[in-house]
């Protein structure tokens, strides 16, 4: 978990799964603390009202602050932040954004009313600024949180959201404490299932304690099974057409099967072609 907040982990998208019994804005706000703190231009998507969130924002000219309605300004301090700010046009906007030596981040603070509003399109804009390549190699990370005892048609939504996290955080309450179990997949395809506890110190300072690492995995089967889940045309090969696939002799092995495999060479008339024993001079 730390070296995600940190950044020295990398991660394209991380999705905070939370419940009404175990809230994550304090996770979520670490991470805007940290990417501000790495001099990161983050901008904040303040959907729902969260007065948690918007009292414990940093200052910093880094931060950038989006509401999608006027209500929510009035629980913030800085009433110069944007408002009713469009999310594909934010999205947009951080696309185009010129070419910096810091990260760009963007932050949204519920994905449960757009994903109500619009189920179809976010995902697609979404699944679009993830995988959008720029040729002066911008990078930018987005960072959600999802409130999975609330968004609409329950677990199918939340499993499509998952699926496009490379860094997925669900966030429980054990023995009145709270505790996550992060699914993080690497780059390399590597999954890692690490299990922690979040408390605060006496400064107000998040931390986490790792309980058990549960599984870091690699296999083929692990990777075969998330690329063939839920498709609806067929991507592996039947026994019988193993076999013949196996049993097939291509065209150019058929050739090189023939003959002895001894090589002749017909000199042609205007090769310069020298009879003589270059060492007939020599006395041996």
């Amino acid at each position: 978990m730390n070296q995600l907040i940190e950044g020295s982990e990398q991660s394209r998208f991380i999705l905070i799964h939370d419940n009404k019994d175990a809230k994550g804005e304090a996770l979520l706000v670490e991470f805007i603390k940290k990417n501000v703190k790495l001099g990161n231009k983050t901008d904040l998507l303040c959907v729902e009202r969260n007065s948690y969130v918007l009292r414990s924002l940093p200052i910093d000219t880094n931060l950038n602050v989006h509401f999608m309605s006027e209500m929510l300004v009035k629980m913030c301090e800085d009433p110069t932040d944007n408002i009713n700010a469009d999310p594909f046009k934010l999205f947009q906007e951080v696309q185009n954004r010129p070419k910096s030596h810091s990260k760009s981040i963007l932050v949204i603070d519920s994905l449960s009313l757009l994903l109500l509003l619009h189920p179809e399109k976010f995902y697609r804009e979404l699944h679009r600024l993830l995988h959008f390549n720029k040729s002066d190699g911008i990078q930018c990370q987005v960072i959600c949180l999802l409130h999975d005892d609330v968004i609409p048609s329950g677990r199918k939504i939340s499993l499509m959201y998952e699926r496009l996290a490379s860094t997925n955080i669900y966030i429980s309450q054990q023995n009145k404490q709270l505790q996550t179990t992060t699914v993080h997949r690497k780059a390399s395809g590597r999954t890692i299932e690490v299990v922690e506890l979040l408390y605060f110190d006496q400064s107000l300072n998040l931390v986490t304690k790792e309980v058990v690492k549960v599984k870091e995995s690699h296999s083929e089967d692990d990777n075969k099974d998330w690329m063939t889940k839920d498709v609806t045309f067929k991507l592996e090969l039947e026994e019988k057409e193993k076999q013949a696939r196996s049993e097939l002799v291509l065209p150019y092995l058929k050739k090189q099967t023939e003959g002895t495999g001894e090589i002749y060479y017909e000199p042609d008339a205007t090769d310069d072609w020298d009879e003589e024993d270059p060492d007939d001079d020599l006395d041996i």
